[in-house]
């Protein structure tokens, strides 16, 4: 009973979830009062849907599920720290933030390149594990936090939440679509990551006074 009530609230805040963020990157007008009000509804969603497949990932227990809301989690949390902070420097919760996903991440390549999850967690894992990773690296390394790299950043990371939702999504209804495990986990990553890439080289050209 208790995990049918998660499932429910588990599927309904990520479709939620879905929906906006889709409808964000699709919106004209980054930045305006529509785009923080879709902007919060995703959010919040989100964090919804992550704290039910927590519970999930608990009752039945799952390494694999635990790892890939953690993930979802840091994207999410590091979005809104760049959405919400306008300092330079990165701060305390900033460095704790990409200090859990680096270990996160470590934690997720050995568990994939040594067989300790099976099936298409073995690919998977260390995947997301590097993709995350990278990304905490740059948390930690780069100084120039405003101005367009601040919305890059921002952009990135929320983009990467929404990669984790839409996962989730064909996880959930991959088998009814006829779609083969490994397509469910990684054919989000390869749609969603060149937006992501032509946002930052746009953003980057936007500081460089180049269009």
């Amino acid at each position: 009973m208790i995990s049918t009530a998660f499932l429910v609230l588990h599927v309904g805040a990520g479709a939620l979830a879905l929906a906006s963020g889709l409808t964000l990157m699709v919106l004209p007008g980054k930045g305006n009062d529509r785009h923080r009000r879709i902007g919060r509804v995703f959010g919040w969603s989100m964090a919804v849907s992550l704290a039910a497949s927590v519970v999930l990932a608990l009752v039945n227990f799952s390494s694999f599920l635990l790892a890939i809301a953690g993930f979802s989690a840091y994207l999410l949390a590091a979005g809104w720290r760049a959405a919400r902070r306008r300092k330079a420097e990165p701060g305390m919760a900033d460095r704790l933030i990409a200090g859990l996903m680096l270990g996160l991440a470590l934690v997720m390549i050995v568990a994939g390149l040594t067989g300790a999850v099976g099936g298409a967690a073995n690919v998977v894992m260390p995947v997301f594990g590097l993709i995350g990773g990278a990304l905490a690296c740059q948390d930690l390394m780069e100084v120039s936090r405003v101005g367009p790299p601040r919305i890059a950043r921002h952009l990135s990371r929320m983009m990467g939440a929404l990669i984790g939702t839409i996962t989730a999504a064909l996880v959930v209804n991959g088998p009814t679509l006829g779609l083969p495990p490994i397509a469910t986990w990684l054919v989000p990553t390869v749609l969603v990551v060149p937006a992501i890439i032509w946002w930052n080289v746009r953003l980057r050209r936007v500081a460089a006074g180049r269009g």
